[in-house]
């Protein structure tokens, strides 16, 4: 409770008094203060674990490598990874994976994050969602079209995560950025349950293109529906068209 309530002093001195400390409680400290940010105490908490005999589970490896992951410090979150991996309890699962995926593709480093992903298919380490939507996102920012429909194609052959919103959304906006405006309105059509994520992808694609008709239409379908816009959605649209040159629509949504 308090460090989910960022006490981490109050939460320090607690767990300083216990007599009986698990993996569990060790854990709790170590993903508390990496979450603050504050990796060295963090790092002081997993070295102390082991001085006291406690052996880190999974959970505690896979904390160290997405808080490193998340803060850019690949070298030393794949460090850790590759101890993991040598390991003999356990290896990396598919959280470990997809921390050094979204850590890399956050982080403007798309390469590495597919390079990471293709490695975690060879070894036949099942994507989750996330992991999915972080490579097509890594695909999008490289305008790999042909890898991004391998792993769309990946989704539907192995009936998994293709109907996920998550993933969804990631198609809907990697196809218009790589020219086939019609695939990703498909996709888009095909979503059930769509969110305001859903709307505005589509939006600002079609603004991008110039596609006046089908930006209306789209937008007013939208409202029709009970969904507000909001500064996203407007913000795409002006940047949309003002990057397709097209100052008087990007005006008149301004």
């Amino acid at each position: 409770m308090f460090v989910t309530c960022g006490k981490m002093e109050v939460a320090r001195e607690f767990f300083e008094k216990m007599e009986l400390k698990d993996v569990v409680v060790w854990n709790i400290m170590i993903s508390g203060y990496a979450s603050k940010g504050d990796l060295n105490k963090s790092l002081n908490y997993f070295k102390g674990m082991k001085l006291a005999g406690v052996q880190p589970d999974r959970v505690t490896w896979n904390s160290i490598i997405s808080w490193y992951s998340q803060k850019g410090q690949f070298e030393e979150a794949s460090n850790f990874f590759f101890k993991m991996r040598a390991l003999t309890e356990f290896k990396p699962n598919v959280v470990s994976w997809t921390a050094l995926i979204t850590g890399n593709e956050q982080n403007g480093c798309s390469y590495q994050a597919l390079q990471v992903f293709s490695q975690m298919i060879m070894e036949r380490v099942m994507p989750n969602s996330i992991t999915i939507a972080s490579a097509v996102s890594a695909c999008t920012n490289l305008s790999l079209l042909q890898h991004g429909r391998e792993i769309h194609a990946y989704c539907i052959k192995t009936d998994r995560l293709v109907s996920d919103l998550l993933v969804a959304n990631s198609l809907v906006d990697l196809y218009p950025k790589c020219r086939i405006v019609k695939v990703a309105r498909r996709k888009f059509n095909s979503i059930k349950q769509k969110d305001l994520i859903s709307w505005n992808a589509m939006l600002a694609d079609y603004a991008e293109k110039g596609c006046r008709e089908e930006t209306f239409e789209l937008f007013n379908e939208m409202k029709s529906l009970g969904v507000e816009p909001d500064v996203i959605t407007w913000n795409g649209l002006i940047t949309g068209y003002t990057q397709n040159g097209d100052g008087i629509m990007a005006l008149e949504f301004f």
